[in-house]
């Protein structure tokens, strides 16, 4: 592990992805998502940036006592047939004549943002919902229901350690680590996201003094 002051901060390194630019049509889900960060900007002072397609889907920059944080949040809309499972999160890619390749499941593309100087934690935005045994990561970060003394999530840290057993982030950080620093956050559908972002800017335009009603909105963007 590298010590801080041999680490990069998020404002200097690349991606280590670059086709989500190249691949945007049809992302409508994920652009509802990323309004909605935008939106919030506007009442929470707290989130400083929002970045679309750089080192993740959706990178946040927060303030937080003085010194930034990030949260790199992954949005999925796809339809699976079934719940979010953790077998589905730590699914690995399969390449031709060969075992699953280490580093491709969706936890492991995301655990490997650990990479800078700076604190991060992530978010998985999902139209889907979870089966049982994810739910707890539902729950705030804060809640003592995602301790590591809680039976449910011990077994949840053991089984996915089962799974991606070799799963390391670049500053040292192993899926359990992960696991308690995410949450998950479920949309359901782009019409819902977009209802939800239409009702927080006219909100928004009340509370300053102003009036803006949803066909306004809609007709505007």
């Amino acid at each position: 592990m590298e010590s801080d002051k041999s680490k990069h901060s998020i404002h200097e390194l690349a991606p280590l992805e670059s086709g989500g630019v190249i691949a945007r049509s049809g992302f409508i889900f994920q652009d509802h998502v990323a309004a909605s960060f935008l939106i919030d900007m506007l009442k929470n002072h707290g989130l400083q940036e929002v970045w679309c397609e750089t080192q993740d889907d959706i990178t946040l920059i927060w303030l937080c006592d003085n010194h930034q944080e990030v949260e790199f949040v992954q949005v999925k809309n796809i339809e699976l047939g079934h719940f979010w499972s953790v077998a589905e999160l730590c699914k690995r890619e399969k390449t031709t004549a060969s075992a699953p390749k280490i580093g491709t499941s969706i936890l492991e593309k995301s655990l490997a943002n650990d990479r800078f100087k700076e604190p991060c934690r992530f978010r998985m935005v999902t139209s889907l919902s979870v089966i049982s045994e994810l739910k707890i990561l539902a729950l705030y970060l804060e809640s003592p229901l995602r301790q590591s003394q809680n039976e449910n999530f011990s077994t949840l840290c053991k089984q996915v350690k089962q799974k991606v057993p070799d799963a390391i982030s670049p500053n040292g950080h192993d899926s359990s680590w992960w696991l308690s620093n995410v949450f998950w956050d479920v949309r359901h559908t782009d019409d819902a996201v977009e209802r939800k972002n239409v009702e927080a800017l006219a909100n928004f335009a009340s509370e300053i003094g102003g009036f803006l009603s949803p066909e306004d909105i809609r007709q505007k963007v």
